[in-house]
């Protein structure tokens, strides 16, 4: 069964992660990770994850205790954690049949918050200028952890360099900002503390440890795990971190590889839309970071790419139960709930 998400860490990129771990011992830490921040664009923070960034521009913002956030509920739940490990409240602002904020819904819980976090989900664009034109007193985060090197036209980005997303690199996320927030940040981000020696090693092994499990031959089994696991609670605490050296010196290796990765995966994206035989709607992002269908029966087309050796899955099926964890009530964004039932996220990393 070929996964739905590419994870992997290869030779070289293992060789990478090493040479990363390495500079530890020719410079200070610091220094090291300041090295490597160069190398990749010494305007952006390096930072262990992507819920990172989130809470480094909470934090920085310096918000009073609950203050509200929204964020698209069709959302993953390091989102709702990341706003309350800072000390707010999420405010869930629904999705549209297109995958982008519901801007009537926005209308309607605007008082509620005075940041918005904007999803660009599977890479699908949100108008942030027409957002920011309507709000220009509302902050705006742009979470593109689906959507690498999107040019951001709100206050921040964040994005994520995780293994599944793309690039598939390892545990890693990047903030960027404008002028006005960066002396802020900077200050912030130089307290965080950074990678042991220790930490470096074992982030090593679990990476390789993931990369072995999600192989086509190995991945029976955690398929047959993740069944098994059962509910979550997905409330929890991270520990923000620099990026791990090693992560950062695959990011610089590998960055140049990332526009030549999106045309392919926008070219077989399209393929295989032209190919399904499906009554529903085929949805691609920017970047194709993974094809959607919007469908009356998403099992009946499972079953289709079951066949063919493929796995496919609704990304975020648990949105829901997840924001229910967080204080969402039932009905307060009906067009997702009702969009958990109906999508279908199909794999564009491979050709078959």
């Amino acid at each position: 069964m070929i996964p739905r998400l590419e994870i992997h860490f290869d030779r070289e990129e293992r060789r990478w992660f090493r040479e990363g771990m390495a500079m530890n011992d020719k410079m200070s830490r610091a220094n090291a990770l300041n090295e490597l921040r160069s190398l990749i664009d010494r305007e952006e923070f390096l930072l262990n994850h992507c819920r990172s960034g989130i809470q480094l521009v909470l934090q920085a913002l310096d918000l009073k205790p609950l203050t509200g956030v929204g964020m698209i509920v069709y959302n993953c739940h390091t989102v709702m954690n990341a706003i309350c490990q800072a000390g707010c409240k999420p405010v869930f602002v629904d999705v549209t049949d297109g995958m982008t904020i519901d801007m009537e819904d926005l209308a309607r819980k605007r008082e509620q918050m005075q940041v918005l976090i904007v999803t660009h989900l599977f890479g699908i664009v949100n108008d942030v200028k027409e957002i920011k034109r309507r709000y220009p007193d509302l902050i705006v985060i742009e979470d593109c952890a689906h959507c690498f090197e999107h040019k951001i036209d709100g206050d921040f980005g964040v994005y994520s360099v995780g293994q599944g997303k793309f690039p598939s690199i390892g545990d890693g996320g990047v903030l960027r900002t404008i002028e006005d927030f960066r002396l802020k940040i900077e200050e912030l981000y130089a307290q965080l503390p950074e990678y042991s020696k220790k930490q470096e090693r074992k982030l090593y092994v679990r990476l390789w440890m993931k990369a072995m499990m999600y192989s086509p031959c190995f991945y029976w089994l955690t398929r047959k795990l993740k069944r098994k696991r059962g509910e979550m609670d997905v409330r929890e605490e991270v520990t923000m971190r620099k990026m791990s050296r090693g992560i950062a010196n695959i990011l610089a290796h590998k960055r140049a590889e990332y526009p030549a990765a999106v045309k392919e995966r926008l070219q077989r994206a399209q393929h295989k839309g032209e190919g399904l035989k499906v009554n529903g709607e085929w949805l691609v992002g920017e970047n194709a970071f993974m094809a959607l269908v919007r469908c009356e029966d998403p099992a009946a087309l499972k079953a289709v790419y079951a066949a063919k050796g493929i796995e496919t899955e609704t990304h975020f099926k648990h949105c829901i139960e997840w924001a229910e964890q967080f204080g969402y009530e039932r009905g307060d964004c009906p067009n997702a709930e009702e969009l958990t039932k109906h999508l279908l996220m199909i794999p564009t990393y491979t050709s078959i």
